[in-house]
């Protein structure tokens, strides 16, 4: 299993381990209604964000995004359905009132750079709703490609359009 020994720094962000006291920067983000909407399909209720916090915390290939100039947790990063550290699922969520600034652009290529050359994945996948245009473009600026859309796929405890994206490491064989 991979892990999260590691603290990760950007320019703007650190990405670190997740902590119980980040859960009321969690419950702002993940208790958002536009958030919850992509997540879940409908607003994420107490319990709910509790449960996915209580995830998160449990789980050591989550990061916490932290910006720098607030020190304030405004997302995650996380790797699930790991696979002999060959092939692992990414997932990401980010604060509203970060978007558009490319945060999750950065948080997510630090997070690749670590799967493929601290952990040595060889292939991480992407899946988001088919109509997260946003999410899509974070995919496409960190060079994943779109392989597939499946219509009408469980997603997120609901029947959904969804897309398959997948990146892919460099590496030869021998290193």
């Amino acid at each position: 299993m991979m892990g999260n020994a590691y603290t990760i720094e950007t320019e703007r962000l650190v990405l670190r381990k997740t902590l119980p006291y980040d859960f009321d920067d969690f419950s702002k983000y993940y208790g958002d209604a536009e958030v919850a909407q992509w997540l879940l399909g409908h607003n994420a209720d107490d319990a709910a964000i509790a449960a996915a916090f209580s995830f998160n915390l449990g789980l050591d290939t989550c990061f916490s995004v932290v910006l720098k100039c607030t020190e304030r947790v405004i997302g995650n990063v996380h790797f699930v359905n790991v696979t002999e550290n060959y092939l692992a699922e990414i997932g990401y969520v980010l604060c509203p009132e970060h978007w558009g600034r490319g945060l999750m652009t950065e948080a997510v290529l630090a997070a690749v750079d670590y799967a493929f050359n601290k952990c040595g994945f060889m292939r991480l996948r992407a899946i988001t709703e088919a109509h997260n245009d946003a999410s899509a473009k974070v995919l496409r600026r960190c060079g994943f490609m779109h392989e597939a859309t499946i219509y009408e796929a469980a997603y997120g405890g609901r029947v959904a359009d969804v897309c398959y994206y997948s990146r892919i490491t460099l590496r030869t064989s021998g290193q």
